[in-house]
């Protein structure tokens, strides 16, 4: 399930990475010490602060602007036909 919510992408990768981790412990497969120490991981950190750092560019608008200056500069590679 979890795997299919991410690939579709209904429900936000963090909540569903984190959806997973308590149904993981409610279930009994996880203790809940074992739950918390994966965050502890620094590539855990690394990716969580990666989330949070690109958050920002896209909801200001930046990466919209950087796509429009690209668009212009760049030549379109594929022209529909019709």
């Amino acid at each position: 399930m979890t795997l299919f919510l991410l690939v579709s992408e209904r429900i936000p990768v963090d909540r569903n990475a984190l959806g997973a981790v308590v149904a993981l412990v409610l279930g009994g497969i996880l203790t809940p010490e074992e739950a918390i120490v994966g965050f502890a991981n620094p590539a855990i950190i690394t990716v969580a602060a990666m989330f949070l750092l690109s958050h920002g560019p896209i909801r200001t608008g930046a990466v919209g602007f950087v796509a429009e200056v690209v668009e212009l500069i760049v030549p379109p590679l594929f022209i529909p036909s019709g």
